[in-house]
């Protein structure tokens, strides 16, 4: 699996919304704290713009594939 730009995968879960409204929209309907925490631990940051192969395993095991 590759890095994937936030508003990448933002977008494959809202594909009916520009990418910077996916990225919201995103960001505050998943506000998992366990799934945060999680990301937290592979070394994740809110203002990093894209995710590694192992964050974006963890974003799909929690809310599913897009």
């Amino acid at each position: 699996s590759l890095p994937l730009r936030k508003s990448a995968l933002a977008a494959s879960y809202f594909p009916e919304l520009a990418s910077h409204q996916a990225v919201t929209v995103y960001a505050l309907d998943h506000p998992m704290q366990e799934l945060y925490d999680k990301l937290r631990e592979t070394g994740y940051r809110p203002e990093q713009r894209i995710f590694t192969p192992r964050q974006v395993g963890l974003i799909i095991h929690y809310l599913g594939e897009p």
